[in-house]
């Protein structure tokens, strides 16, 4: 004897739909897509909710779960639109997309993981002193090991 489950075909669209979703969202695979954000829905330090931008809005959803991706980041030194003025073409790579999506997340100034002398000179020049300070050789890896020990801390705190 033979049963035969009907389920309509509707239910196995929202199966495939969430199943590919979930293997795009995975923690490894959340930053796979930074350099197609072409805006960021910020007005000052306050997000915009509803934004369309499907992969920032896809990072900001996953929140701290981002930040492991995000850090390693840091150090991607591969050109893209500047999506704070997608007009303005400049050096913005990857790794700056990155830290801005990264002190949002973790909730820390912008400049609070930048070394002391960039943190004076942002006070008069903006972010304009962290690109300075980044494209220099090596502080990109200097900058990464500041986050990951700075997340490492955070972690071992969470878990007190």
């Amino acid at each position: 004897m033979k049963i035969a489950f009907k389920l309509p075909l509707s239910f196995f669209f929202f199966f495939l739909q969430t199943n590919n979703y979930s293997q795009t969202e995975k923690p490894e695979n959340l930053c796979a897509n930074l350099s197609k954000i072409e805006a960021i829905p910020f007005k000052g330090n306050e997000y915009q909710s509803g934004y369309s931008d499907e992969e920032f809005e896809t990072i900001i959803k996953h929140g701290e779960k981002a930040i492991p991706c995000l850090i390693e980041k840091i150090t991607d030194s591969t050109k893209m639109n500047d999506p704070r003025c997608p007009k303005f073409t400049n050096n913005f790579t990857v790794g700056d997309m990155a830290y801005f999506l990264l002190y949002r997340i973790g909730k820390f100034d912008f400049v609070e993981m930048l070394p002391i002398n960039v943190q004076e000179r942002y006070k008069t020049t903006g972010t304009f002193a962290y690109h300075v300070f980044v494209e220099q050789k090596g502080n990109r890896q200097q900058l990464q090991s500041t986050l990951k020990e700075w997340y490492s801390q955070k972690e071992n705190q969470t878990k007190k």
